[in-house]
């Protein structure tokens, strides 16, 4: 677990000092998002002394958290949005027969490219990246484990522009999360975690835009 909360904190702190170092000075749009998703999971615990026990099933997903983007609403081409939040995945307990659930914080970087822009609206496409941290919060064998979260997907999203200064921003897209991390029932029945989600989900996010980033506008 500790191993696991290390590259955890690395993976963030480079896309955070990345995010930082890179948009300075730059347009920006700050607020709130909320999400949720559907999709399938798969998982893996491997005990050190026993046999490996794996599921497959149905995933839904819950989340909210602080949005922030470098390029809501000007003619410029590219745009890079960040979404840091919790969310809850509970997993369908129809196989199981049991409350599997997890809970977790992540941060999501996605590398907009502006097809479309108008006065109205600004219409965008690009590649993203997921970092985070997982732990299991069911009644279940899950609640055992805590993982790291690395994902990649593709995103597509359109910017509503709400007059001079805010944004009412939704996002449709696809992930494939890789979990792994570790299994600690007792002192002495402990071993490793992974596993695989891949869903896809729909975001809304609420942004307040300074004062340059608007329609023809100039970086």
């Amino acid at each position: 677990m500790k191993n696991s909360m290390r590259i955890f904190l690395v993976c963030a702190g480079l896309l955070a000092a990345l995010a930082a170092s890179g948009e300075r000075a730059h347009a920006t749009g700050l607020g709130f998002y909320g999400t949720l998703g559907a999709g399938n999971f798969d998982g893996d615990i491997k005990p050190d002394l026993g046999a490996k026990v794996s599921a497959s099933d149905n995933l839904t997903k819950l989340g909210a958290g602080f949005a922030f983007d470098t390029n809501c609403a000007t003619s410029q081409l590219i745009n890079y949005r960040l979404l840091a939040g919790f969310e809850t995945t509970d997993v369908n307990q129809n196989a199981w027969k049991r409350n599997e659930s997890f809970a977790s914080f992540s941060i999501d970087n996605i590398l907009g490219f502006g097809l479309v822009a108008t006065k109205e609206m600004r219409f965008w496409v690009g590649p993203e990246l997921r970092a985070g941290y997982m732990w299991g919060t069911g009644s279940g064998f899950t609640k055992d484990a805590n993982s790291v979260v690395l994902g990649l997907g593709g995103a597509a999203g359109i910017n509503y522009h709400l007059g001079e200064d805010y944004d009412l921003a939704f996002q449709a897209g696809v992930r494939n999360e890789w979990l792994n991390g570790t299994w600690n029932y007792s002192n002495a029945s402990k071993g490793d975690f992974d596993g695989n989600q891949t869903y896809g989900y729909f975001t809304i996010s609420f942004l307040w835009r300074s004062l340059d980033d608007k329609f023809g506008a100039t970086k």
